[in-house]
């Protein structure tokens, strides 16, 4: 299905030339079809064993005629039940969406999405879902969720001193400061794949991103309203792609070191409609982690009320032919699945997506 559409952007970097110019740029990545490489954009493959805390949010369809596991944003492991995600990849806007996260899980343990997420004791039944009473699933406002999950991680899965740290201020907050994204998103956008190539990623991977002010960020946009809980980032032009995130990176994790020590400052929300498009500086916006500590806690310490509880899917087994129940688990393939918004902006008479901002949340099948 298409991603609903978000209200419309206007990029103010681009104008009469400028944006004939990036017309150009969007029709050389469909005519020349860049190189993909097979990783974040612009990236390199992680090792889970350096991020045990790195969990990917799936569904579980195994009870379908075409068993199949759906894989779609990432999350970080807060204690031994629960997992902080973006809100955006668990907001359900209508009972059919409730009822499809009746089947949510959460893995760990991910270095290979194609082999590893089919095991069955990395995969961990969620249990309820919490998000802000104010979450704004239009323009992606207090973009942070948590999942409580059914049952504790073991330790041997993911060690209690592996949990991942949350960062307590803003001290990243200057132009330039380093980050680290990781994330199993796609490594180009899908103007940029070539015949016979993918620009799915089967492994995690990481990139090298850095700070962009504020000013800089809302420069890109009019009617642009990034707020005092959010931030942005950008990365290098290389290989024709700026470094970052893509679709199916949402939920996951920006990271930065302090004295050998990583903390999470931000939760992957949204970006570009074209991720990787050299001409747009601002590749991705993140939810500010430091400042929703007191919900956090709140929600840690049973405060709060779950936006969902999830109690499962029953299943009794096969029927007396032998065969599974009809149950509908999609059409598999590459599967976008409802981010909240996006939407296209247009300069000087030119209709382009590469000015949408959308959740980067995108489904993929895992056929079982």
């Amino acid at each position: 299905m298409e991603f609903p559409r978000r209200s419309k952007k206007h990029n103010k970097l681009i104008s009469g030339i400028v944006a004939s110019c990036l017309g150009c740029a969007v029709s050389a990545y469909a005519d020349e079809k860049v190189s993909i490489v097979p990783y974040i954009v612009n990236g390199s493959e992680a090792q889970i064993s350096d991020y045990p805390y790195m969990g990917l949010l799936t569904l579980n369809f195994l009870d379908a005629q075409d068993p199949r596991i759906f894989t779609f944003c990432g999350g970080t492991l807060l204690n031994e039940r629960y997992v902080l995600t973006a809100a955006h990849c668990v907001f359900a806007e209508s009972e059919g969406k409730k009822t499809e996260f009746q089947r949510l899980e959460v893995a760990f343990n991910i270095q290979t999405i194609s082999t590893d997420a089919s095991v069955a004791s990395n995969r961990h039944a969620a249990q309820a879902i919490y998000y802000p009473d104010n979450y704004n699933n239009t323009s992606f406002q207090n973009d942070i969720a948590i999942i409580k999950l059914e049952k504790p991680v073991p330790s041997s899965l993911v060690p209690a001193n592996s949990y991942v740290k949350l960062a307590g201020s803003e001290s990243y907050r200057d132009s330039s400061f380093p980050f680290t994204l990781i994330g199993y998103g796609n490594t180009a956008p899908d103007i940029a794949v070539a015949p016979g190539e993918t620009n799915e990623s089967d492994t995690l991977n990481k990139v090298a991103m850095s700070y962009l002010e504020t000013a800089q960020c809302e420069n890109s946009f009019t009617d642009s309203n990034i707020t005092d809980s959010q931030f942005c980032a950008t990365g290098k032009i290389m290989n024709d792609l700026r470094s970052g995130g893509c679709q199916g990176d949402s939920g996951g994790p920006l990271l930065f070191d302090d004295a050998g020590q990583l903390y999470q400052a931000g939760i992957v929300s949204f970006g570009p409609e074209i991720c990787g498009n050299p001409l747009i500086e601002v590749q991705s916006v993140y939810t500010e982690v430091a400042d929703y500590s007191d919900w956090i806690a709140s929600v840690l310490n049973g405060s709060e009320a779950p936006k969902q509880e999830i109690s499962g899917i029953s299943f009794d087994g096969p029927d007396s032919d032998g065969t599974l129940p009809p149950v509908d688990a999609g059409s598999g393939g590459d599967i976008e699945v409802d981010s909240g918004g996006g939407g296209g902006g247009s300069f000087g008479g030119l209709t382009l997506l590469v000015l949408g901002l959308l959740g980067w949340n995108r489904r993929r099948a895992l056929n079982i």
